[in-house]
């Protein structure tokens, strides 16, 4: 397109070819105000456009009317006949009804201007300048300004706007904050308060809305309080689009006899900018009851881009009674779930893990289970993996048992884990099961003993066979002792086929016990090697259904002490350590209880602050305000979740005076800090 023309209500293209979208280059009040005209300009043709965004008009396609090139008109035609913004009597006069109201006049009379009057004193409709109708003078505009109703109004609200300049701005430095009440009866505590703030900075807008609810009863050394908290946030820059929303519930009951907890945290993050689409979810259950603890962790990730797409979820449901101890005395049960997915041009993969454990008195049981599903679109490589492992018993000597199939393109397999393997026709059931292969040890060594008539005619049964040399196509052997062993292919007389095949060789000579590869027996040949250092190199993946170690991270917070809240200080610094796995992030958690007494009967206000170290400098992740009084002792959630993080963080709680801090007093903080999973 190629622009030929342009004026206050109008531009003017001649379109070529190519994309048929247009820039509209005039203001308007509303997009259905812009006309769009193709064709010979004398007679145009109107066609319906499509807008793009903002400031893009697209045409239809005109090729079945029109021959390229041809000309293409966008004007603007505001209504006359009635007014944008009706005023009434006794009407206030909102800033952006007046300039509505102006700008249509406005825009009226640059429409005259342009084309000219027409029938009934309306913008004429033709051509741009070329006086499709009579073209009034300046004055004539001026005189219909000054006549207009919206004008009449603001001279006569100019001197009221005048004399309560004063109120109206301070009516506006209130207007962020949508609604705030507050009861304090010492014992009696509510609050209730909802701030909205819209933000401009630089090349960035924000909406915000901060909700806030509070109720708290003190009543013979007992503190109930029950909170509800809520952060919701749009943000948008030239590059980036982002929600998020923060909801914290929190229900407590504390007091001597110890400190019961109910908590619900729910925390979404949607962003789309030119790096990828994600959305971002995660949601934690805590229930405290004397020596009962009940928690939920769930999050979930789902992210598009130009590499890939993927899902993450996890999910953990923990109980515990009783407190853990180097005695065991706690008993604990938790199942924890995954699923992941995710495709690239190149791949295809999804992997699904469950895991149900419980623990008492130093005693375990677990399950877990996994899916695999692996598909390459470069090359012919793909698998399919399932296993079920369970173990029990003594940590240090576990009983275990397991399955596992598996298929590849050059097989499958069927793997069984166990001491011993029972078959059972369907109707005998499972009490008459019997055991044809029996695991254990003679002599010290592991055996795999075969019982029962299992031989079929023709067969060899034996105590003990002694050969020299022995040439099977096929072998079935419980125990083999030998100097090497190679999985070499043998031809019918038991000469082998080709010795730089793909094999397996063990053997107590050499560099490498273990070794698996073709060719020569070297490093650079082998996909998989142990050499007699207990060292091992792999050219593959490797999949271990079962890992023992820590997951999670979780370190106790526990600081008692007695700090004036007068002074701008850290009172207890923490660290969350790095996960467990070198490359994975976690998403730290922190749940503490701060005690504050008070020095005073007259009210004390001073902030708590959770704060993370930056590089050398603390910054304020979480701000909570204190407002205590009447000589009572109060314990203060403080709970926070952090961005998730590959390396070790360190947080602290530090405080800060608001106003005569000096009435208050900190003593403790307790809790805890967890990286989730």
């Amino acid at each position: 397109m190629i622009e030929q023309n342009r004026g206050l209500s109008f531009v003017a293209y001649t379109y070529e070819g190519g994309p048929r979208r247009f820039t509209c280059t005039f203001p308007r009040l509303k997009q259905e105000h812009v006309r769009v005209l193709v064709g010979d300009p004398k007679s145009p043709r109107t066609v319906l456009g499509k807008w793009i965004n903002a400031t893009t008009v697209e045409i239809p396609d005109q090729s079945e009317y029109l021959a390229t090139p041809y000309s293409v008109l966008l004007r603007r035609v505001t209504p006359f006949a009635e007014q944008a913004i009706l005023f009434q009597d006794a009407a206030t006069l909102p800033a952006g009804q007046l300039n509505t109201a102006i700008r249509q006049l406005l825009f009226v009379q640059q429409e005259v201007a342009e084309f000219g009057v027409g029938t009934g004193s309306v913008p004429g409709s033709g051509l741009p300048g070329n006086g499709g109708g009579n073209l009034p003078d300046i004055q004539t505009i001026v005189d219909q300004v000054v006549q207009s109703p919206a004008y009449q109004i603001l001279q006569q609200r100019i001197p009221e706007i005048d004399a309560n300049a004063e109120l109206i701005m301070q009516e506006l430095l209130r207007s962020n904050e949508f609604f705030d009440t507050k009861r304090d009866y010492g014992d009696r505590i509510s609050e209730a308060s909802t701030r909205i703030a819209l933000i401009e900075d630089g090349d960035k807008v924000t909406a915000e809305q901060i909700t806030t609810l509070l109720a708290r009863m003190v009543r013979n050394e007992t503190d109930v309080a029950a909170s509800f908290d809520q952060i919701n946030r749009a943000i948008a820059t030239e590059t980036e689009a982002r929600v998020e929303s923060l909801t914290d519930m929190h229900a407590q009951i504390a007091a001597e006899t110890g400190t019961l907890v109910a908590q619900a945290v729910d925390s979404v993050e949607v962003v789309v900018n030119k790096v990828e689409s994600r959305v971002t979810t995660a949601e934690g259950r805590l229930a405290v009851h004397g020596e009962s603890i009940a928690a939920t962790n769930e999050s979930l990730e789902v992210v598009a881009n130009d590499a890939q797409a993927s899902t993450e979820w996890r999910q953990l449901f923990a109980a515990q009674y009783g407190a853990p101890g180097a005695t065991g005395a706690s008993v604990a049960a938790a199942v924890k779930q995954q699923i992941d997915t995710k495709a690239t041009p190149a791949e295809a993969r999804s992997i699904a893990n469950t895991s149900v454990t419980a623990f008492a008195n130093g005693t375990f049981a677990a399950l877990q289970q996994s899916y695999t599903a692996y598909v390459s679109a470069n090359d012919a490589k793909w698998s399919g993996t399932w296993s079920l492992r369970i173990n029990g018993g003594d940590p240090n000597n576990p009983v275990v048992a397991g399955i596992a199939l598996s298929a590849y393109p050059g097989g499958s397999d069927f793997v069984v884990q166990s001491d011993r393997f029972a078959i059972t026709t369907p109707t005998a059931g499972y009490s008459a099961r019997k055991f044809p292969f029996v695991v254990g040890t003679v002599g010290g060594l592991s055996t795999v003993g075969i019982t029962g008539q299992l031989l079929v005619d023709g067969s060899i049964t034996a105590n003990k066979l002694t050969v020299n040399s022995l040439a099977a196509i096929t072998a079935n052997m419980g125990t083999v002792n030998g100097g090497t062993f190679k999985t070499h292919t043998l031809d019918v007389n038991g000469n082998i086929v080709n010795a730089h095949e793909f094999r397996v060789e063990l053997s107590n000579v050499g560099t490498w016990p273990i070794w698996v590869g073709a060719g020569d027996k070297n490093e650079n040949n082998a996909v998989f090697w142990v050499d007699r250092s207990g060292n091992a190199g792999f050219k593959g993946r490797v999949s271990a259904p079962n890992i023992v170690g820590n997951f999670n991270r979780l370190a106790p917070v526990d600081w008692t002490g007695s700090v004036s809240m007068n002074n701008t200080t850290g009172i207890v610094n923490f660290t969350l350590p790095a996960p467990v796995l070198l490359g994975e992030s976690h998403t730290p958690l922190i749940v503490l209880s701060a005690g504050v007494d008070h020095a005073s009967s007259d009210n004390g206000r001073a902030f708590i602050y959770i704060q993370k170290l930056v590089g050398a400098a603390w910054v304020t992740v979480d701000t909570y305000f204190i407002i205590q009084g009447s000589g009572h002792k109060f314990n203060h959630a403080l709970n926070y979740v952090g961005d998730p993080t590959t390396a070790e963080a360190t947080y602290r709680v530090a405080i800060a005076d608001s106003s005569r801090g000096d009435r208050l007093i900190i003593t403790k903080v307790r809790g805890f800090i967890q990286g989730l999973r």
